[in-house]
């Protein structure tokens, strides 16, 4: 709310030793907030008694209310306030109108429920795998959930071998939107069914078992990619890594890792 607006300083110090250091670090204080300092440096000097302490100074004006032979704060340093009052305000007026804060950004919220938007689209999500060893379908810790799935499908793995000799790509790819499937099935399993708890997409890592010469990883993957952002949109935009491997467990063709931020 301060930012951009100009301020300068008036304010009482002790005895005057120190003064100064004090109307820097009111000043540093406004800074921090934006502010427009106004130095309105040593004004009426000509007209103070001088042979008395005054509270004038190149910062701001001062009363120095720890001298007690005159009444504080003194009608001269009452006239510096005025005076640097003055001042202050002429240059507030010049630089009305020169500064226009930029309006915060209107958080567009998604109202559109993810678990409709899977039906309408006929997306539908298998149950969740069981383990085939000792270890969870997901971990979470804090805000993230780990998931890793390969593609299982009605409970044999779909397009098993190794690409280039045993499958096609046509076939890997199927194969890996169906173990995306089974990471997404996973997920709704431990937000407790409701997807619009998801917050970010935050990476997923593709295995392909694949013979050594072949390099097309990243459109296999993109099979996996394409239906995080068809289900999540925006928040399903994800870092990623694809990777190739000479065998994968049980011979799947593919096994992604999923990392997902939550509500």
């Amino acid at each position: 709310a301060l930012e951009g607006m100009p301020a300068s300083v008036i304010m009482s110090a002790g005895t005057g030793a120190g003064r100064e250091l004090a109307l820097q670090s009111f000043w540093n204080t406004l800074a921090v907030h934006g502010m427009i300092l106004v130095s309105n440096g040593i004004r009426s000097n000509d007209k103070i008694d001088r042979s008395i302490a005054q509270g004038n100074s190149v910062l701001g004006t001062t009363s120095l209310v720890g001298i007690k032979n005159v009444p504080r704060p003194s009608s001269d340093e009452r006239l510096l306030a005025e005076d640097q009052g003055e001042n202050f305000g002429k240059v507030a007026k010049a630089l009305q109108g020169t500064f226009h804060k930029e309006s915060a950004p209107i958080e567009q919220k998604n109202n559109n429920d993810i678990n409709q938007e899977l039906i309408n689209k006929k997306i539908i999500l298998p149950d969740v795998p069981k383990p085939a060893g000792n270890y969870q379908p997901f971990v979470r810790t804090g805000n993230l959930v780990f998931i890793n799935q390969y593609a299982l499908k009605d409970g044999k793995l779909q397009y098993p071998g190794k690409l280039g000799k045993d499958v096609d790509e046509r076939q890997v790819k199927e194969a890996t939107r169906t173990t995306m499937l089974n990471v997404l099935g996973v997920l709704k399993n431990a937000v407790g069914g409701d997807l619009n708890r998801i917050k970010k997409c935050v990476q997923l890592t593709g295995y392909f078992n694949v013979t050594d010469d072949y390099t097309k990883h990243a459109d296999l993957m993109n099979a996996a990619s394409d239906l995080v952002v068809e289900v999540f949109g925006e928040k399903g935009k994800h870092a990623r890594a694809t990777v190739g491997a000479s065998s994968l467990p049980g011979n799947t063709s593919v096994e992604i890792q999923a990392i997902f931020e939550i509500e």
